[in-house]
């Protein structure tokens, strides 16, 4: 194989390491994504939940 072969090779190999990485990061996002709305879901259940509560007069 002559240096520009190897060249090809290694510049295929880079990309398509670099669209896993990506990839890769764009699931993590996604995750990430759905935690952060579950927290925010969570967190205002229980604003409600206290709201509630407060206006029975309960504390």
């Amino acid at each position: 194989m002559d240096n520009l072969s190897y060249l090809f090779w290694a510049h295929v190999i880079f990309w398509i390491l670099l669209f896993l990485y990506i990839f890769n990061l764009v699931g993590k996002n996604k995750k990430l994504q759905k935690e952060l709305e579950a927290l925010k879901n969570s967190i205002n259940k229980t604003k409600e939940e206290k709201l509630t509560w407060q206006k029975q007069g309960v504390n």
